[in-house]
């Protein structure tokens, strides 16, 4: 059986919007989203392809939001004015100071989305909002692709919107999170 890496993709970046915006409340000036592209990552929204963020950002668009990007250190200073900032695939670690920018962010209404290519680069970020990430990526042992147990099927999935109709799906290279204990 061959997996299409790019439907797998296009539903991660379904999933990745529909928690962006829900809840999300439009008013008559068009939302600002910003996809960071100051720590190192190499999938971005100018290129295409099944890893980049081309799609991604075709759908915030058609949802009448304004596309943006940054490639600076995050601050107060680049979230102004913004209502969205999307983290995706980071290779370089989020100093505090960005950290400190974010939570204010989110403070004051902001919505983030969070992808991770590897976690190291958002762990201290995640870690404030209570989520801790695995050192590695799962290795499965059940529902394997290619003999790749880095690739597997999830199956079990929780009865909710986005899973309504959907009996499974191919997770590449995924990592564990799980709700920091109190």
């Amino acid at each position: 059986m061959q997996i299409d890496v790019k439907k797998s993709f296009l539903a991660l970046i379904v999933i990745s919007i529909y928690f962006v915006l829900s809840g999300f409340e439009i008013n008559n000036q068009k939302p600002i989203v910003i996809f960071d592209e100051g720590h190192g990552q190499k999938f971005v929204i100018e290129e295409k392809g099944p890893l980049h963020l081309s799609l991604l950002s075709s759908l915030f668009k058609q949802q009448g939001f304004i596309v943006t990007t940054n490639a600076l250190q995050i601050s107060d200073n680049t979230l102004n004015g913004a209502d969205v900032l999307v983290i995706s695939g980071a290779f370089i670690s989020l100093n505090h100071s960005e950290i400190d920018a974010i939570m204010r962010f989110i403070d004051r209404g902001g919505k983030l989305c969070v992808m991770l290519h590897i976690g190291q680069p958002v762990a201290e970020l995640l870690w404030r909002f209570n989520v801790l990430i695995s050192n590695g990526v799962i290795n499965e042992q059940e529902n394997i692709i290619n003999n790749n147990q880095k690739d597997f099927y999830v199956t079990r999935l929780e009865s909710h919107p986005l899973t309504k109709g959907l009996k499974k799906f191919a997770l590449y290279g995924g990592w564990a999170a799980t709700k920091k204990a109190k």
